[in-house]
């Protein structure tokens, strides 16, 4: 197989390879740099030339996605996501999806499920890998960097790595999260339900987590360092109107003084709060590797990228929610993944089915 790193085979699942009909011409793409024959002689499908090693990055709703239509167009292709898991941000929802037609589920997990069961039917799994970095100049394909020191050198590298929870910077955070400080309100609820909590943020998931804590706990406490909420007037005025939402605006938690069983919340202004948890809501941030240049990032740091799906940086593309925060829904992971996989496709000379010219078909 037409490998990236000079052992890519199509020897089991794990792989993303697949295409049917093609052979191999010329060597495999190594852990060296890349000669130019090496790009000028290429595998061949059914349909027409393959471009040369494609490499995926994340497999949460995008990344599936991606490996679905690289699949379906045939491509040869290497699919990574930490610790080999599918499912990425899905697996932070726990409220019902009810937008994503076709498909109405209880929660994010459940989603995943299914995504499962569309990967296992085409006998598809990511491996487990992350990139750490890209290096080499913006006008050729990067040297990708992947934990444990290896090195791959592909042709396409899309990007669908998601985002991550921000995270308030203090000391004891990290090493109580899971603990006494958590991320996630409608999955922990249970566990916290009677205590005294305390949540930070200020917009949507910080009011909506709020009220659904207000209804299982005593006492909640709402920490901003705004004057004003940035959420949802609906979400504003429900959490002004409860008894049990305790505001604290223009104000921020500064420190962690942890305790058996829960932890002291220290303000800016000088209150301390002793809760059974504290819940950060204050957003996502983008999963961007190291080594992007400033102007393929916006000035929320998400990757700017064409409609198809390319970055300023050749032969790298992003689809998801790692290319802006106006844009997260499964919806716009999905398709935006589709269409990039078949921009892969195009870049390569290989003759594949425009997505628009199909849907120019049924309509006409």
């Amino acid at each position: 197989m037409h490998g990236i790193d000079g052992g890519l085979q199509d020897r089991n699942h794990h792989l993303g390879g697949g295409a049917r009909g093609w052979k191999q011409r010329g060597a495999r793409l190594g852990d060296r740099p890349a000669t130019p024959s090496e790009h000028e002689v290429t595998p061949v499908t059914d349909h027409g030339p393959v471009p040369p090693g494609i490499l995926v990055a994340g497999a949460g709703a995008a990344g599936v996605s991606a490996a679905l239509w690289l699949r379906g167009l045939g491509l040869p292709f290497r699919w990574i996501g930490p610790e080999a898991a599918v499912g990425g941000t899905l697996r932070r929802v726990g409220n019902p999806i009810a937008n994503y037609p076709g498909c109405r589920v209880a929660d994010g997990p459940a989603l995943v499920e299914k995504l499962l069961g569309d990967l296992d039917a085409e006998g598809l799994r990511p491996e487990d890998g992350s990139i750490v970095e890209l290096r080499g100049s913006p006008d050729a394909p990067p040297e990708v960097r992947l934990d444990g020191g290896r090195v791959l050198r592909p042709g396409h590298l899309l990007l669908c790595t998601g985002t991550r929870p921000r995270l308030l910077g203090i000391e004891h955070e990290s090493e109580l999260l899971g603990d006494r400080v958590e991320i996630s309100v409608t999955r922990t609820l249970e566990r916290h339900a009677g205590k005294r909590v305390v949540v930070a943020g200020g917009g949507d998931a910080a009011l909506e987590g709020a009220l659904l804590l207000a209804a299982r706990c005593p006492e909640v406490h709402v920490v901003h360092r705004r004057d004003a909420f940035r959420g949802q007037a609906r979400f504003v005025d429900a959490v002004r109107s409860s008894a049990r939402i305790h505001l604290h605006m223009e104000n921020e938690v500064v420190a962690l003084d942890p305790f058996p069983g829960g932890l002291s919340v220290q303000l800016r202004r000088g209150e301390a709060i002793r809760a059974g948890a504290l819940f950060v809501r204050i957003g996502v941030a983008p999963c961007v590797p190291a080594g992007i240049p400033p102007g393929c990032l916006d000035t929320d740091g998400y990757l700017r990228t064409s409609l198809d799906g390319h970055t300023g940086w050749a032969g790298v593309l992003a689809a998801g929610d790692v290319t802006g925060r106006q844009h997260q829904s499964v919806a716009w992971a999905v398709g935006s993944a589709a269409r990039a996989a078949e921009s892969i496709a195009r870049d390569g000379g290989w003759k594949a089915l425009s997505l628009r010219g199909d849907a120019a078909g049924d309509a006409g």
